[in-house]
């Protein structure tokens, strides 16, 4: 590129005083490149891969937002103000940590909606990580004093808290950790933005993914402030054992396998269509 020839990063400035100092420095490095492989992304197959997902799928994203805001509405504190940088009390680490939980899976929805279907389940695998430190630290006084003094560790987590949550949730982390997380079977499929959405599999299973994400976020944040409720959806109190009991079955299970079913039944994962390359994918469930 001619130094004297606008700059193609769109600053509008001159390339001789705007990047040739970072682009003509590394060499072997093209001077003057037509694409690049983030902007290429961003400008050219971000908006519409996101158009074709939310056309495709937004009736079930706004049933999910509305599971996620009904329980958001009983317990949480949005938004989040931070004040200072120090955890002085019991309330601050679990306040925020709650909130970071919140922005993980508008993270996982943003990255699914972009086609990036792997990134969204590693953030999903994060909620559920958060869900065990906020049990732990809840119930466990030695492990919030360490968070207060910045040395908590998330080693142990699971075996930590397994006994105050229902199997569901330690087994969706297992999926997500075997799946999404650490290398697997999926690792080595690739979703190219070539076409939008052309594979139902990886559309059907992203939005039950998020289900998955959202309903643990609840389950914790309901057994967190179970004092708070008038009416419970997964917790009852056990008289007998003086303690939670959960519930695996009511209005909310029966809701998502509802959801689950309409979407197979209007995004069948067999389904192929023509000029589309597919690639054979298989789960591992640890």
């Amino acid at each position: 590129m001619t130094r004297s020839r606008r700059c193609l990063c769109g600053s509008r400035k001159l390339y001789s005083n705007c990047c040739e100092e970072y682009l003509g420095t590394i060499q072997g490095l093209d001077s003057d490149p037509k694409e690049t492989v983030l902007l290429e992304w961003l400008g050219r197959y971000e908006p519409p891969l996101s158009t074709e997902f939310m056309r495709k799928v937004r009736t079930y994203v706004f049933r999910i937002s509305w599971l996620l805001e009904s329980f958001l509405e009983r317990y949480f504190d949005f938004p989040v103000i931070q004040k200072n940088s120090r955890l002085e009390t019991k309330e601050a680490p679990v306040s925020w940590i709650e909130h970071n939980t919140l922005l993980c899976l508008i993270g996982a929805l943003s990255c699914l909606r972009q086609g990036l279907f792997m990134q969204s389940g590693i953030l999903l695998r994060s909620v559920l990580e958060n869900c065990f430190v906020l049990v732990d630290i809840s119930q466990n006084r030695d492990q919030l004093d360490k968070m207060l003094f910045g040395k908590y560790r998330t080693s142990n987590v699971i075996a930590r808290v397994k006994e105050f949550l229902p199997n569901c949730i330690v087994e969706w982390y297992g999926y997500f950790s075997a799946n999404f997380a650490h290398f697997g079977p999926l690792h080595s499929v690739p979703y190219l933005p070539r076409k939008c959405w052309p594979d139902n599999w990886v559309l059907v299973t992203g939005i039950q993914n998020i289900v998955r994400g959202c309903v643990a976020f609840g389950i914790v944040l309901e057994r967190l402030h179970f004092d708070r409720l008038r009416q419970p959806i997964f917790w009852e109190f056990d008289s007998d054992n003086r303690g939670l009991r959960f519930k695996d079955q009511g209005a909310v299970w029966e809701w998502i396998e509802r959801l689950g079913k309409e979407l197979v039944t209007k995004y069948p994962p067999n389904e192929r269509k023509e000029d589309f390359t597919y690639t054979g994918k298989t789960y591992r469930t640890k």
